[in-house]
């Protein structure tokens, strides 16, 4: 239909211009002169005269082979998703903190947000780093030193458009093949995509496969050789876009603690600080079951839990290396019992961890949008879970219990929590108060309308046949 033709020019652009920002940034280093010099024949806004037009078709090909493995008779995973998430990304990394905002406008921005209710100042994770003098206090004219910031407040993401590549092409590719039912699902059918992939992020491992597959064919040889020229770049580029859709399984209580562990260990010396979670009863945990697809349980461990919840730690070995640094996501030992820093850098897990909480807020966004775009994916979503409900599908669920309760919970447990982590680590200056209040408005909005919207939601969707 032209709908999908527009949708898939759409995301080609999308990536042609993310991916002509990683050949620009090669050149740079390679010859700076010959990117001055193309950049003076071209329009700053256009830098598609960087990929040869292979590439480009190329581009446009893998997109809509893509797009034919969503299933677009689903009412919420289909190709249109994964479009929004895609533009959702590009947008957020967007509005990454511009390298000319000076240090005391990032730590004097006060926000509705910033204020907590009993009157004192929240404090964010860019005034906490400042303070410790990784962000630097002065914007400096010198170009090593305002390199140099613009890392800092970033944390290396804007200077290193191979991430944002790959973000992008993360969220095309995230839900490819997307079945329209929960893991524990598939789990319960003992379906063979369940026993590929050992009940482990089963749909978030699937749609990686194809993706994977589908690029190492031969007819993408020229976008391959363009994304990564040397092998350290190859395994870069897929353990960015592995570890972005595997966070996405929100369901799935290991990988939400990989996801809660990166936080901590990234931003550990600044947890006390931050603004504090929201808290709940464990006996929430069956109704948040029925929020999103595939969600049936919290940990403990979760952020969304107050400070003061107990926390389990296991620990691979009984003793201990003779080193000042924990053991963890962070610090590994390999097999001769020598410490291996598995990021590399400060900057790096902070980035990792950053990426992360982009990634899923992406793929909430419409939550963190205005009211009638979060009125309308979550019609589609309730949809999609009746559909699987009535055709024996989601383990005797059904969404139309609890809708409007639910979506509240999602909203506290879930996505406000992860709002503030975007405001909270700094990366988007003043802006990143607006995810919150976004968030909140939502919230607000549908406490005040929610039931009488969810009441037209089941009326209008009459008796659903199962499907043959």
């Amino acid at each position: 239909s032209s709908d999908m033709e527009h949708m898939v020019n759409q995301m080609s652009s999308i990536l042609e211009m993310r991916l002509s920002a990683v050949v620009e940034a090669r050149l740079q280093k390679i010859d700076p002169k010959s990117v001055e010099k193309q950049q003076q024949h071209q329009y700053s806004s256009n830098k598609r005269m960087l990929l040869d037009n292979v590439v480009i078709n190329q581009i446009h090909s893998f997109v809509s082979c893509i797009a034919d493995t969503y299933n677009n008779s689903l009412h919420y995973h289909s190709f249109q998703h994964a479009a929004h998430v895609t533009t959702s990304i590009n947008k957020i990394v967007d509005l990454l903190q511009d390298d000319q905002t000076p240090s005391s406008e990032r730590e004097s921005v006060v926000t509705p947000n910033n204020t907590l209710p009993n009157g004192g100042r929240r404090v964010t994770l860019s005034h906490c780093l400042s303070k410790r003098n990784v962000l630097p206090e002065h914007d400096s004219l010198d170009e090593h030193n305002e390199q140099k910031q613009i890392v800092s407040q970033t944390f290396g993401l804007k200077t290193t458009p191979l991430y944002l590549f790959a973000m992008v092409f993360a969220g095309l590719v995230h839900d490819a093949d997307h079945a329209g039912v929960s893991n524990r699902q598939l789990i319960c059918e003992e379906s063979e995509l369940a026993l590929l992939y050992n009940d482990k992020s089963i749909a978030e491992q699937h749609s990686l496969m194809i993706a994977f597959s589908l690029l190492r064919n031969r007819d993408y040889k020229n976008l391959r050789e363009t994304i990564y020229t040397t092998p350290d770049s190859c395994r870069e580029f897929r353990q960015v876009v592995i570890d972005l859709v595997l966070a996405s399984d929100i369901a799935s209580p290991e990988r939400m603690q990989i996801v809660q562990s990166k936080w901590k260990e990234a931003f550990r010396s600044q947890k006390q600080q931050l603004s504090p979670q929201i808290s709940f009863s464990e006996k929430d945990e069956n109704r948040f079951a029925a929020v999103s697809p595939g969600v049936m349980a919290v940990t403990e461990n979760q952020d969304s839990f107050p400070a003061s919840a107990p926390h389990r730690h296991c620990r691979r070995h009984s003793w201990q290396p003779q080193s000042t640094s924990r053991l963890g996501i962070k610090h590994t030992l390999n097999l001769h019992g020598t410490k291996i820093d598995t990021y590399g850098s400060e900057e790096r897990i902070r980035a990792s961890a950053v990426m992360d909480a982009i990634f899923n807020a992406s793929d909430v966004a419409h939550t963190m949008q205005n009211f009638p775009v979060f009125l309308k994916w979550n019609k589609r979503l309730f949809e999609e879970l009746l559909v699987a409900y009535v055709n024996g599908r989601s383990e005797g669920m059904d969404p139309r219990c609890g809708w409007y309760e639910n979506q509240i919970l999602f909203l506290d447990m879930y996505v406000i929590p992860l709002s503030r982590r975007l405001d909270d680590c700094g990366v988007f200056g003043a802006f990143g108060a607006r995810f919150v209040n976004l968030c909140c408005e939502n919230r607000k909005l549908w406490m005040e309308k929610g039931k009488e919207i969810t009441k037209n939601m089941i009326e209008s969707v009459g008796d659903i046949a199962p499907s043959s």
